[in-house]
């Protein structure tokens, strides 16, 4: 039985991609070990259900919060002394690693007590990135790493400048060392290629955030005099995220249109904004994967609004919401960003992009609601539509490259 080492600095809940891996190491008769983190926060009952569903999975987990509080005051001490060393010791990975993400140094750590009977090595994030090419140089083993965010392209609050160039030093020097690479969206691989050529010569592939099949349930019917009924889903239901563009002008249409928010609502942001727009506003608790794309179903039309001048990053990569909101058949209202735009483009019976701003959602909201009835009547043509986009026409790409090694 083929063995694979997965690394990551958060956990299963936090890293649906992740998650989708270590479900297909399971069905493929793979043994899956799990290096993560355990968090004090809205995950922990989530994690629980999915570590407990996963038979034959092995975590080996570490604890994020400073509850572990020598581990934690350490890494952070490394943290801070190796970002004032950065021009010093230029040419150290370890350092610059453990510089850019503290998690680094506390993986290392687990790592060396972990045994090396292991086939392959697949680390998620880039603070996972040093420490499994480390420990794959080490233990003679073949490593790879999966680009779900391109993460030169990201704002960065502390040390910006010092901080970019480390992301892109870790990834000219490690990635082509890997065994393979994979990326999230179209965009996230030409940037990544881009900066590190190198790559090229040696496996790398697309792997979209597209779901299992069996996820998903016929959208259901709906009734042409009820109101649109909208979702946005994420992590945490916070500012910054585009809700601040397209909640104002839904409240305009509260009559025709009522809006679902899915996720860990943040206290300060609800106080701040969503609270003068709660008669149009229902909330929901964060669900796990399987039980929130079953609830899907129950929408019309899903929102994905992320905005470009956040970073570049947001611009080019492609979210998991969009392919949920398509595999459940919603109908697709997303903000212009290059890498939704160029999913409309190719997928353009699914819904929608508008430009980013309140103007530009209402135009395409009254054209929306001006095509009501079409919309609604072509739920089940868009659900069919969306599972050319399944996860298992993804995945083929992981096990194939699985099989070689």
């Amino acid at each position: 039985m083929q063995k694979i080492l997965f690394i990551t600095t958060s956990n299963l809940t936090t890293n649906p991609r992740l998650l989708k891996e270590v479900n297909l190491a399971v069905a493929s008769g793979v043994a899956p070990t799990v290096v993560c983190f355990d968090f004090d926060n809205w995950t922990t009952s989530i994690e629980e259900e999915l570590r407990t569903s996963l038979t034959g999975v092995k975590f080996s987990a570490i604890t994020a919060t400073r509850k572990a509080f020598r581990n934690w005051a350490l890494a952070t001490g490394l943290q801070l002394m190796y970002r004032k060393l950065n021009h010093k010791l230029p040419h150290s990975l370890k350092m610059r690693a453990q510089a850019s993400d503290k998690r680094s140094y506390l993986l290392e750590q687990k790592l060396k007590n972990l045994d090396t009977d292991f086939d392959l090595i697949v680390s998620h994030n880039l603070g996972a990135l040093y420490p499994a090419y480390a420990f794959a140089k080490k233990s003679n083993i073949p490593f790879a790493f999966d680009i779900e965010d391109y993460h030169p392209g990201e704002t960065v609050a502390v040390d910006a400048v010092n901080e970019v160039e480390r992301r892109e030093s870790l990834l000219k020097n490690i990635l082509p060392k890997a065994f393979y690479v994979s990326y999230a969206s179209p965009l996230i691989g030409e940037f990544s290629l881009a900066l590190v050529p190198e790559v090229q010569e040696h496996n790398h592939f697309l792997v979209n955030n597209s779901f299992p099949l069996g996820e998903f349930q016929r959208p259901l019917t709906k009734n042409v005099a009820d109101k649109i009924s909208f979702v946005w889903f994420s992590q945490n239901i916070a500012a910054g995220r585009g809700l601040e563009l397209v909640v104002p002008v839904l409240y305009r249409y509260k009559d025709k249109v009522q809006l679902t928010l899915i996720g860990n609502l943040v206290p300060s942001f609800y106080e701040g904004f969503l609270k003068m727009f709660d008669d149009l506003i229902q909330y929901r608790n964060p669900l796990t994967q399987q039980a929130l794309h079953l609830e899907l179903a129950k929408f019309d039309s899903g929102l994905a609004v992320e905005i470009s001048n956040r970073d570049l990053n947001k611009d080019i990569a492609s979210s998991n919401k969009i392919f949920a909101y398509a595999q459940a058949g919603l109908y697709i209202m997303a903000t212009d960003t290059s890498a939704q735009k160029h999913f409309i483009n190719q997928n353009s019976s699914l819904g929608v992009s508008f430009p980013q701003s309140e103007e530009g959602f209402e135009i395409a909201l009254q054209e929306l609601l001006a095509q009501k009835e079409e919309v609604l009547a072509t739920k089940q043509q868009r659900f069919e539509a969306g599972k050319s986009l399944a996860w298992e026409h993804e995945s083929s790409k992981l096990l194939a490259a699985w099989k070689s090694v």
